[in-house]
């Protein structure tokens, strides 16, 4: 089968289309994970996801809500794990994270013959997307779009220091709150396309290639959206093409552009105006 009798099929179609949603809605997110230098939450967004997938699963109600409860748990749990116990926040996400991912492999090893469809929480399965789910992607991708058109103000403060934010009268902590939010929602909405270990990667690498070379924030946010969407898009027809993994392959497209990048174009700081 070639490319173009790939293209007919519905179950391609369905997951160009979450490539498309998900690496665009990941590709904004990225850029604010990267500015707040918190890479590592959407790291602990995911395996709060697939932990709650994997309790709902136990517990016999949606994985889908049991995803939403986690990833939201995760990162709701950092900011004050940070103010009681005065750890610096990546050690605050590395915690959290370990103990997501504990949990999920606890719950795994307690799913006996089921373990196989919840392994596919690790790697994604955007090709085996029901409709529905494009529904749910479309619409993360939309809340991400109004947050930062919403908050753009606000966002770009916090952009730039977050102690000058709050000196300036900026309710930071809200505004923090809201981010990582929303965060917590769209990983898990994406989650059973991209993947619980694959997520990382769609998160940041978009953000950082755009980070070489965008002079602006409204530009670093088009070309991380530009970079997430296409780099997905690329991945999945390119596995298609070779017949190789999908997850597999979007991460080495988008990294591959990072390199790219980096090696024919000097970056000037981004601006966050």
């Amino acid at each position: 089968m070639n490319l173009t009798d790939w293209l007919h099929l519905p179950l391609m179609q369905r997951a160009l289309w979450a490539a498309l949603a998900g690496g665009a809605g990941c590709g904004l997110l990225g850029v604010l994970i990267v500015g707040l230098r918190i890479p590592f939450i959407g790291v602990a967004a995911a395996h709060g996801a697939m932990a709650g997938a994997v309790a709902g699963h136990l517990l016999g109600v949606s994985p889908v809500a049991g995803a939403f409860a986690g990833s939201c748990l995760a990162v709701w749990l950092i900011g004050p794990l940070i103010e009681t116990s005065r750890q610096e926040h990546e050690l605050a996400v590395g915690i959290v994270f370990s103990t997501m991912l504990g949990l999920t492999f606890l719950g795994m090893s307690l799913a006996g013959g089921e373990i196989n469809r919840l392994l596919a929480l690790l790697w994604g399965s955007i090709l085996l997307l029901p409709p529905d789910r494009l529904v749910w992607m479309s619409g993360a991708t939309v809340l991400v779009i109004a947050l930062i058109v919403g908050f753009y103000p606000g966002l770009r403060a916090l952009l730039v220091s977050r102690k000058l934010a709050a000196a300036s009268g900026l309710r930071d902590a809200f505004l923090m709150g809201l981010v990582l939010t929303v965060v917590g929602l769209s990983v898990a909405v994406y989650l059973e396309a991209l993947g619980g270990l694959l997520i990382f990667a769609v998160l940041i690498a978009p953000a950082a290639t755009a980070r070489l070379f965008a002079r602006s924030l409204p530009a670093l946010f088009v070309a991380s959206a530009a970079l997430g969407a296409g780099g997905c898009l690329a991945g999945v027809l390119l596995s298609a093409w070779w017949n190789v993994g999908t997850g597999a392959m979007v991460i080495v497209v988008l990294c591959a552009a990072f390199f790219v990048v980096l090696i024919f174009r000097r970056r000037e700081a981004t601006r966050y105006d």
